[in-house]
């Protein structure tokens, strides 16, 4: 599989487009969505879903343009379902520009089938009530969306966010992955998990096996 990183607005969000031979899947498509599907068209290949790791405004901002252009069924998790049209939990009023997108959403299965792709959804709150992390076992890699990130984890001073249940979700569900999976989080670089059980200061340290 390719995947392709889209750096997105002001907050430089992580949108990513995963390809196969035939199809790709869009995940957290933020702010600069004539960017988004110039790469999208750029593939000449059919987006066959949209998947959001949380629905915090700078992960979903382009939605409305995207799906004008590409009517495929949004998935998100069911305990932020109606965050798209909430400005208050999808965060959008407190950058000053309250944003609020009715869509019906479909929610996540622990085994997801889209298309030609084959993936598991891990629940890992912290960050939002509703954060999801999409492993792809065949692929070695991980899409974290803002859980963890390269040497950092996200924030959990937002709405519905617990710092306790951010480290948890970290050492007990990503941590519990292969140490060689690579991850792809919200914002900054990609990085692995063995990295991040080692160096992060913020949950790292960790004494690991061979």
């Amino acid at each position: 599989m390719e995947i392709t990183t889209i750096l997105t607005g002001q907050l430089a969000e992580n949108c990513y487009l995963l390809q196969n031979n035939t199809q790709l899947l869009i995940v957290d498509p933020g702010d600069d969505s004539e960017k988004i599907i110039q790469e999208i068209k750029a593939t000449k290949k059919e987006p066959v879903a949209i998947l959001l790791t949380h629905s915090h405004i700078d992960h979903i901002l382009g939605l409305p343009e995207l799906l004008k252009i590409y009517d495929v069924p949004v998935y998100l998790s069911e305990k932020e379902e109606h965050w798209l049209e909430d400005p208050y939990y999808n965060l959008s009023q407190f950058f000053g520009q309250p944003f609020s997108f009715h869509r019906k959403t479909f929610p996540y299965e622990e085994h997801m089938t889209l298309g030609t792709f084959h993936f598991t959804t891990m629940k890992t709150p912290g960050h939002s009530i509703g954060g999801t992390t999409f492993y792809f076992k065949e692929d070695n890699m991980a899409i974290v969306g803002d859980t963890l990130f390269a040497g950092s984890i996200g924030r959990s001073d937002f709405p519905t966010g617990n710092g306790a249940t951010l480290i948890k979700s970290i050492q007990e569900k990503l941590f519990s992955l292969p140490q060689d999976t690579k991850i792809y989080p919200g914002h900054g670089p990609s990085t692995t998990i063995l990295k991040e059980m080692v160096d992060n200061p913020f949950v790292g340290g960790q004494s690991v096996g061979k």
